[in-house]
């Protein structure tokens, strides 16, 4: 994995995102908007976020 990878938070219910530099600040501000409103996050890392949208429209990966 890329050092300069960013990761990205995502809410799995509302589509809000943010990417953040690391892992703890990733999961920081996914843990806050999932306090705020309940709802549930995931994070990811640029390649497997791209990796998923290229398997979504049947693209290559």
């Amino acid at each position: 994995m890329n050092v300069a990878e960013k990761r990205n938070a995502t809410c799995l219910r509302c589509g809000w995102h943010v990417q953040a530099h690391d892992w703890i600040a990733a999961d920081l501000v996914a843990a806050d908007h999932a306090d705020e409103t309940g709802h549930e996050t995931t994070i990811v890392s640029d390649a497997e976020l791209e990796f998923s949208k290229a398997t979504e429209v049947g693209g290559s990966a």
